[in-house]
């Protein structure tokens, strides 16, 4: 027995055996019959194609090592997400900001390889210490406070202070290894405030390079304590 089927756009009572399709194709084709597509929805076989939509898939591989980009100049994504591991080299016309808070902030410039600390990320930077009597540690004490292990030179724009009383703070730098001291800079806490007394000075050349430590140098001023505050740029 011979059967014949055939498809036709809609059924008919005068023919029999057809499969009725419909005027033009349905489901994820488009255009006729004559000559269908394939819906946006889609990846397509073809360079300039593009889809609508959200593509779900377990994985996104190039078909090639460091040779696909993800995103263009012209057309970047917005929000990346990730909950593992980024590797490679980052280089962005951005740098980020880190925020004792935990949040993370795109501010500049950046090129950075390998992993990225609170600690070694351009931009602000700021130092607080407080020292206790100071009028114990005797006029040769150096009292270290802090050593650049960024691998950036920390550039001071700002010093601020308070005491119990005045007091005149300087502070100077060195090697890792106490050699080359040099002083960094000083101010003097002598404005009375409200049971305090505080005191700034602005900076402009207080550089502290890599591996170089920021010492206290101690005085025989009579204080209880006190507290400074360094403000400056890591790039």
């Amino acid at each position: 027995m011979e059967l014949n089927r055939f498809s036709c756009g809609t059924a008919t009572g005068s023919l029999s055996g057809e499969i009725a399709v419909g005027t033009t194709p349905g489901g994820s084709l488009g255009g006729t019959w004559a000559s269908p597509t394939i819906d946006d929805l889609f990846v397509k076989n073809d360079a300039s194609d593009a889809m609508t939509g959200t593509l779900t898939c377990q994985g996104v591989l190039p078909d090639g090592d460091n040779t696909r980009d993800l995103g263009s100049a012209a057309a970047s994504f917005n929000d990346v997400f990730a909950d593992g591991t980024v590797s490679g080299v980052i280089v962005d016309t951005k740098y980020i900001e880190y925020s004792s808070g935990g949040a993370v902030t795109v501010r500049d410039s950046l090129t950075s390889a390998g992993a990225i600390t609170a600690n070694n990320i351009a931009g602000n930077k700021t130092i607080h210490f407080t020292v206790d009597t100071p009028a114990s540690l005797s006029a040769t004490d150096l009292l270290p406070i802090w050593s650049n292990e960024t691998g950036k030179t920390l550039s001071i724009t700002s010093l601020k202070g308070w005491s119990n009383a005045p007091y005149d703070v300087v502070l100077k730098s060195m090697d890792n290894d106490g050699q080359n001291v040099a002083t960094l800079a000083n101010f003097a806490i002598a404005t009375p405030g409200t049971s305090i007394y505080y005191g700034s000075n602005s900076v402009a050349s207080g550089v502290i390079v890599a591996n170089k430590v920021i010492y206290f140098d101690a005085s025989a001023q009579a204080n209880n304590q006190v507290k400074v505050t360094i403000s400056g740029t890591l790039n």
